[in-house]
């Protein structure tokens, strides 16, 4: 039963997953509304190490480094949801040195550059990291959405979920391109 609700609400998602043409003007808050409920999903559909909340009251924080472009429109997403029974916080960090422990981290490309540190804190704190840039898991990165035929993929880079103690659930897993080096 909890396969097919899986099933059932992945699938339900995937009329959201076209991107607009990014010449109408609502093509940038569209394509932020389905990195959002991609965001909200992994936080639902994949599986944390129990050392890496603090308390089992703990809120589940998905963090944004960078421009926070994508800011608005995950809180709106994620407003009034929990992530495995756990409230949701969205926090936002200017730079890869303000960055304090997060589940979810969305690396933004203004942040490129400084992608070695930021991948050995996060892994070693079982973050999940995501970004949208070209060579994102290429450089140890965990998600990265990409377009492919004017529709929003991911793909995941399992050697770095593996390292970070992270679970995708099989479900999710069906959906996503695997990163090869």
């Amino acid at each position: 039963m909890i396969k097919r609700l899986t099933k059932l609400v992945l699938l339900s998602a995937l009329p959201l997953l076209s991107v607009p043409d990014s010449t109408r003007a609502d093509a940038p808050s569209r394509e932020y509304q389905i990195k959002a409920a991609f965001i909200y999903n992994f936080a639902n559909f994949v599986e944390w190490p129990s050392n890496a909340f603090s308390s089992p009251t703990a809120p589940f924080v998905i963090g944004i480094v960078g421009d926070a472009s994508l800011g608005g429109t995950l809180e709106q997403a994620v407003k009034g949801k929990t992530a495995g029974r756990r409230e949701i916080v969205v926090k936002y960090f200017a730079n890869v040195e303000a960055v304090q422990h997060s589940h979810i981290l969305f690396v933004s490309a203004s942040e490129r550059d400084r992608m070695g540190d930021l991948v050995k804190r996060a892994t070693a704190d079982s973050t999940l990291t995501i970004g949208d840039f070209d060579g994102f898991t290429a450089a140890s990165g965990m998600v990265r959405f990409m377009t492919e035929d004017n529709k929003l993929r991911f793909e995941v880079n399992l050697d770095a979920t593996n390292q970070g103690h992270l679970k995708f659930s099989a479900q999710l897993l069906k959906l996503a391109r695997m990163y090869n080096k």
